[in-house]
């Protein structure tokens, strides 16, 4: 029986091949590589968890890996097994660094055990839904995490496409039950990329702020961008946003941005406002998720 299986997903990620080599340059070599690609994300998602179970005799554990995440030393893997093998630890979520944002992410990597089972779930916008497993999950904030870095190198449509999808998951716009602690951590991590730009720079992050407006200001066409974030129309709402000169984008955002307290009034205005589509309901919604 192997130790990894490292599911891979990916979706245009400009650090994909990054990804792969920190993979393969690993000291622990007891591990097989799943790719998945260009699948929609729910439909990626669903793949990589059947994926799973279907192999859950042939590997010990299982190690979920955007391929925007690029893990930061050769040592990683035999981290995350020696944080892994604790009796009855059935899920593990590490944060990492989010270079967006510049700050620690939760569940920057999620990693299982082969005893972890995933129910079906309806919920098209949050697609890491909960497994079921007989023991217990941790969340491992603290040395020696971070272990990888989330998005290190970004394309700007990529950084786009984050603000989008983050954005939606803020305001949660398809359902009237909403999960509020996970909200509240992904305002938190948009907000920070707003302080991160004024400390930093890069005009990535404001095309990843423009992808915030255009979900929180409505500036395109919200059902459009509900089901799909990185589509034909979320590309093309991006070359219109960000044709001004980025000194232009700077100057928009900050009118919205600056003012911290608004900026959150404007948040759980949205928030708590009616569903734009309803596609789940409060039976979907479960506050336990580590996400």
């Amino acid at each position: 029986m192997k130790t990894f299986l490292i599911g891979m997903l990916y979706s245009g990620e400009n650090e994909y091949a990054e990804s792969r080599r920190s993979v393969e340059r690993q000291t622990l070599g007891d591990w097989e590589l799943l790719r998945i690609e260009n699948l929609p994300n729910k439909q990626a998602h669903d793949s990589l968890y059947r994926a799973f179970m279907e192999k859950a005799d042939r590997f010990r554990f299982f190690l979920k890996l955007d391929a925007d995440t690029v893990l930061n030393s050769e040592r990683s893997l035999e981290i995350l097994l020696s944080l892994l093998e604790v009796p009855e630890r059935d899920l593990l979520v590490t944060d990492a660094h989010d270079w967006i944002s510049d700050t620690p992410i939760p569940a920057g990597m999620q990693s299982y055990s082969n005893r972890v089972r995933w129910p079906a779930s309806p919920d098209q916008l949050m697609v890491d839904h909960t497994p079921v497993f007989p023991g217990h999950g941790h969340r491992q904030y603290l040395p020696p995490v971070p272990i990888a870095v989330h998005s290190p190198d970004p394309s700007s449509f990529q950084a786009f496409r984050y603000g989008v999808h983050r954005a939606l998951k803020a305001i949660q716009p398809d359902r009237r039950g909403k999960d509020v602690r996970r909200a509240v951590l992904h305002w938190s991590i948009l907000k920070n990329i707003w302080r991160s730009y004024r400390a930093r720079g890069d005009a990535r992050r404001l095309a990843a702020l423009l992808g915030v407006e255009a979900v929180l200001s409505g500036l395109g066409d919200r059902l459009k961008l509900l089901e799909s974030y990185s589509g034909c129309y979320a590309r093309g709402l991006f070359t219109e946003l960000t044709r001004p000169s980025v000194a232009e984008q700077e100057s928009g955002l900050q009118r919205l941005w600056d003012y911290e307290s608004v900026n959150d009034m404007r948040w759980t205005g949205a928030l708590y406002s009616e569903p734009w589509v309803e596609r789940a309901t409060i039976k979907d919604i479960d506050p336990a998720r580590m996400l």
